[in-house]
């Protein structure tokens, strides 16, 4: 064969390899961050989401129960790290509130509760999975007990029940959504005036969290495109209805924010650069519209989708919200078997710009092995959550998502199931997501597959 050929014929396997492969090499190609928020919105508006059955009776109750652990289930297993729960819909809330009530969706009357705390349910079940739990309030709803933004007492009354979450819960953030005036321009008031009434909601909301719990992060899902600009122009902007972004996150009122980027085209990607010039090294990740793969509503492609997504992590490097969970979970044209593919691994949500101190390392760290699980025990720092690392390679890099095995662990031990020996690190993360050193196992305690035998007791930890 001579050279032509045989370079013919490298270029053509190549070329099939690479078919073949593609979608199941893309990410690996182009890199899975360690850090990064995955957020979806679970709404309780109309049990949208959930929930789907009335709890009348103990059955029915457990059963409403299972419907959010499922969801849960659901999500983890494609690494979402963020539920953005909704805690407050239009003048109802899910949760007991000295201040609203339940909407007839939670037992199938008004004012009822389920038999539960939905909202300490959803904090415990998300943390259980290592994900966070952001509180969604509706805060100036459009709709059932609308209150003025003009009105100094909105600001007082939103903080007040901003504040009830965050002291009976133990939530990781407060998510603010309709925090702006009606569709339609602020009217009766000039520009600068709807900006600080608006403002003066957030900043309330903000100090009276910070105040009672200063990690419980403070995010806002403003309308997908922010201000209008000699290059942009948008007659539905976020700056017009008071939502005054930039300052927001430059004064510190914002560690997150999650605009409504749920267009397409020229109306998706020319807008992505201005939110990321506005985030001021806050986390800032677009809500991706994956309800418009519905063909009720807008029966969008999933290429665009897909595109959108890679077009935000790989293009922008910013994190990303799904609105909302059932499109995601119902495999809207296969987006859910797409974000297996694009989130393979766990990652971490960035840590609170400004909140720098790193915490001690965990203590008293022991492997111990069996024939299909390794147990590993640790003396947790107070206040801190763990992160476990594995790897054939020693040391084990901690750099690198694809060798995170859990993530925000609770407790002092964790079981992981293993067909071979691996090496471990882990660290401790505190609430403001700031992470230690980490700490490793001794490379001399590992014991190969060969070698190990259960009734062996030595080197085990």
């Amino acid at each position: 064969m001579n050279n032509r050929v045989r370079l013919l014929t490298t270029i053509i396997l190549l070329a099939a390899s690479l078919v073949v492969n593609a979608s199941a090499t893309f990410t690996e190609l182009m890199g899975s961050p360690k850090y990064e928020t995955r957020a979806v919105w679970l709404t309780t508006f109309r049990g949208l989401d959930w929930p789907k059955t009335r709890a009348t009776d103990v059955w029915s109750c457990h059963k409403q129960q299972q419907e959010l652990t499922k969801i849960l289930d659901g999500l983890k297993a494609v690494n979402i790290n963020t539920v953005i729960f909704q805690a407050r819909s239009s003048g109802y809330v899910a949760y007991p509130s000295k201040y609203e009530k339940y909407s007839e969706y939670w037992a199938g009357k008004e004012g009822v509760g389920p038999g539960y705390d939905p909202l300490a349910f959803v904090v415990e079940e998300c943390h259980k999975r290592g994900m966070e739990c952001s509180a969604w309030v509706v805060s100036v709803p459009p709709a059932n007990g609308y209150r003025d933004p003009n009105n100094p007492s909105t600001a007082d009354y939103v903080a007040s029940i901003c504040e009830e979450i965050v002291r009976n819960y133990d939530v990781d953030g407060i998510s603010l959504d309709y925090i702006r005036y009606r569709d339609g321009k602020a009217k009766g008031v000039s520009q600068w005036q709807a900006c600080e009434n608006i403002t003066r909601i957030v900043r309330a909301i903000h100090d009276r969290v910070k105040a009672v719990k200063p990690w419980v992060k403070m995010s806002c899902s403003p309308i997908g495109k922010y201000k209008e600009t000699r290059n942009l122009s948008s007659k539905y902007n976020a700056y017009e209805r008071g939502q005054d972004v930039e300052r927001w996150t430059r004064e510190g009122l914002m560690d997150q924010v999650f605009p409504m980027a749920y267009w397409d085209g020229r109306n998706f990607y020319p807008w992505i650069p201005q939110w990321k010039q506005i985030a001021n090294g806050k986390d800032m990740c677009p809500g991706l519209g994956t309800y418009f793969l519905d063909s009720r509503e807008g029966n969008r492609t999933l290429k665009e989708q897909i595109a959108q997504h890679k077009h935000v992590r790989y293009d922008a490097h910013m994190g990303f919200a799904i609105f909302r969970a059932e499109h995601l979970l119902s495999n809207f044209k296969g987006i859910y078997n797409f974000m297996k593919e694009f989130c393979p691994y766990p990652s971490l949500v960035p840590p609170i710009v400004g909140a720098t101190s790193k915490p001690e390392k965990p203590r008293d760290v022991k492997v111990q092995f069996g024939n299909d699980k390794t147990t590993i025990y640790w003396t947790p720092q107070s206040g801190c959550y763990v992160n476990v690392y594995a790897s054939r390679e020693w040391p084990v890099d901690t750099k690198q998502a694809k060798n995170l095995v859990a993530v925000r662990v609770k407790g002092s031990q964790i079981e992981i199931p293993t067909q071979y020996k691996l090496h471990y690190a882990i660290t401790s993360v505190d609430r403001y997501g700031n992470e230690s050193d980490e700490i490793s196992t001794a490379k001399e305690k590992f014991r190969t597959a060969l070698s190990y035998r259960p009734d062996d007791s030595k080197g085990n930890r």
